[in-house]
């Protein structure tokens, strides 16, 4: 019977301890949680060393799924997988939705190997060709692919987190306040005084799409979902194209087809001062959390560093970072 695999964990549902991520471990989870017929097939890991653990599942009747582990409280990773179920729901594209559980629970609660509890969750499985801007994915179709997401998730009508709440919000301690809090501050003022910027759900991604076999489009990994501007969404999948002409044209594209009135073009240096401070604070925060999070320290203190030293902050003070 399931039972809570940690006393101070009211969420976590199930008795799995593993000291490693094993195939093992997982697929039993999947097998007893999601009740699918054995034996339960695990490929190696996708991607080791991510945000999450995903792997290819085939189950016993050769129906294939990906089981993703992520590293993220388990109200955060569900959000996303809501969204992408709205989004499958709502529009022609295919988004790796979740498959819920029997009793209808979208993820179930695994200890990674230091004993901390993480949701795992069974997505559906998304056949296709990867592409990407530059590769496979053209300025065009990038441009009415993000509209279409963000047309979509207008009528979202679930809670994600919210970024500009997070900017906004002097109780959370991101660390190093004497050199970073000054900046943070006036990214939060610069957003307020904007008027009338849209604000919805980001994809908050690189787009992760697929050419479907069927000759449908897919967009999947929706981890990453947050209320934001949504031209902060447009900022990020342009500036994957290399050429400046092919980063001009998304623009040009999404501003005819997407739901952003022209007038907030007009305000995009501004928008893109206040998201490259939003991504500093982002990083402060997981450098100063990492030991109590299992984050990955290294990569958050590079990144850290880089974005600092463009505010002009060469050594951080409050904090154990320097440049």
């Amino acid at each position: 019977m399931a039972r809570p695999c940690h006393p101070n964990v009211t969420c976590c549902i199930n008795p799995y301890v593993v000291t490693e991520l094993t195939q093992v471990g997982v697929a039993s989870a999947i097998a007893e949680q999601w009740e699918l017929p054995e034996p339960i097939g695990l490929s190696d890991p996708l991607n080791p060393g991510g945000t999450a653990d995903t792997w290819l599942v085939t189950d016993g009747e050769g129906r294939r799924y990906v089981a993703k582990y992520a590293y993220a409280g388990r109200m955060i990773f569900e959000s996303g997988l809501r969204v992408s179920g709205h989004v499958e729901s709502t529009t022609d594209l295919r988004t790796g939705s979740p498959l819920p559980t029997p009793d209808g629970r979208l993820t179930t609660m695994l200890r990674n190997p230091i004993g901390r509890p993480y949701p795992l969750a069974l997505l559906r499985f998304v056949e296709g060709r990867a592409v990407a801007p530059n590769d496979g994915l053209n300025v065009r179709d990038a441009a009415r692919l993000l509209a279409k997401v963000h047309y979509s998730v207008a009528s979202y009508p679930g809670r994600v987190s919210d970024s500009v709440a997070n900017l906004e919000n002097e109780s959370v301690e991101v660390g190093y306040e004497e050199s970073l809090g000054p900046i943070i501050r006036a990214a939060a003022r610069t957003l307020r005084e904007l008027d009338s910027i849209t604000l919805g759900v980001n994809y908050g991604h690189r787009p992760e799409a697929i050419v479907c076999t069927d000759g449908s489009t897919g967009l999947i990994d929706w981890g990453s979902v947050n209320r934001a501007p949504l031209l902060w969404d447009v900022m990020r999948w342009s500036d994957l194209f290399r050429e400046a002409d092919d980063r001009k044209t998304f623009v040009d594209i999404y501003r005819e087809c997407g739901p952003v009135p022209a007038c907030e073009f007009e305000v995009m240096d501004q928008l893109a001062y206040v998201r490259a401070v939003h991504h500093l604070r982002f990083r402060a925060f997981r450098v100063l959390h990492s030991e109590q999070h299992h984050f990955t320290q290294e990569h958050d203190r590079t990144e850290l560093i880089r974005l600092a030293r463009q505010f002009g902050v060469a050594e951080f003070r409050d904090g154990a970072t320097s440049a």
